[in-house]
């Protein structure tokens, strides 16, 4: 057991190998999309509070009408299309920090 004890003698000691083994896990499950399906009912939409029935077939319909189109057009495989979706675009990322800074300014 390797034990991390820190300078602050107010703070408890840390078991290194346990939290190792807890962020391993917790890695595997982001890795392999299990903890976002984490204590959802399998039965429930999700944003179904957002979307009712009918918007969201009218979105699956579009994407998937863009979808054929780039498989078409671009002759783009699947795989590829799944690597370009899986990419964030951190002027995205970029901007939803700035709207976040904007929320917190305001007084609430």
């Amino acid at each position: 057991m390797n034990q991390c004890r820190s300078f602050d003698s107010s703070l408890p000691e840390v078991d290194l190998e346990d939290q190792v083994e807890l962020f391993m896990k917790r890695q595997a499950q982001l890795e392999s999309g299990e903890a976002f399906s984490e204590g959802r009912d399998p039965n429930s939409i999700i944003g179904g509070d957002q979307v009712d029935e009918e918007q969201a077939k009218t979105y699956c319909r579009e994407v998937f009408e863009i979808l054929k189109g780039l498989k078409k057009n671009r002759d783009m495989s699947v795989s590829e299309i799944k690597l370009i979706v899986s990419i964030e675009d951190p002027r995205a990322r970029e901007r939803a920090s700035e709207r976040h800074r904007g929320e917190s300014k305001q007084p609430g």
